[in-house]
């Protein structure tokens, strides 16, 4: 473990028109009609599906996970009224909900997420949702201290360059500087929390 490097959340989010008009709102549809919402998610036992069974569990509903091939399919119906909310990451969910061709619900962060401003979290209507992904740098087991040391200086040296940061926001990411120790604190939660969600639901990957 050397460095985080991003970090970016989920984000659930819907056509312009739904009738669907907030996180909230779409919980307390959810507890009225079980398994009537419907999202839609890449493929199945990722952290897509993941935290949609979380969402179920913390909140106490039952939403129906549709599983697509790609975010493009998934996007089309959301748009053609077949799915009503899109699960995705922020990544490829900014220019989307910028262009005005979806509205943001929120946000899997535990704190707003500063690129998309205005955008309630997940946990202010569910407490306890706090998912984030993220991509780091690590190297093998025995690297010498002086080198991961030397290399997380680098990394986040040139996270604070301007051009790296102007790269950052175009991409729907920030940047996430870390420790060697923090970094491995993260892996290690993200596997405890995600075994617990698996475990509990019987998920399988598809």
């Amino acid at each position: 473990f050397i460095t985080t490097v991003v970090r970016y959340p989920m984000v659930y989010s819907v056509r312009p028109d739904s009738p669907i008009k907030s996180f909230a709102d779409m919980i307390e549809r959810a507890k009225a009609d079980p398994n009537k919402v419907s999202y839609g998610i890449v493929g199945g036992g990722n952290v897509y599906h993941l935290l949609g069974k979380w969402i179920d569990n913390a909140a106490g509903v039952e939403m129906n996970a549709v599983p697509y091939r790609g975010t493009a399919l998934a996007l089309q119906d959301v748009l053609g009224g077949r799915i009503d909310v899109l699960s995705d990451a922020a990544t490829s969910s900014i220019p989307r909900i910028q262009s005005g061709q979806l509205r943001a619900l929120a946000v899997s962060s535990a704190e707003p997420y500063p690129l998309l401003p205005g955008v309630p979290t997940m946990a202010a209507t569910v407490p306890g949702i706090k998912v984030e992904s993220w991509l780091g740098l690590a190297g093998p087991a025995n690297m010498p201290q002086a080198i991961v040391k030397k290399l997380a200086e680098e990394v986040h040296r040139a996270l604070e360059l301007p051009e790296v940061k102007k790269w950052a926001a175009e991409s729907g990411v920030v940047p996430a500087p870390s420790t060697p120790e923090e970094f491995r604190k993260r892996v290690e939660n993200d596997i405890r929390q995600w075994t617990e969600i698996v475990v509990r639901n019987n998920i399988v990957v598809q």
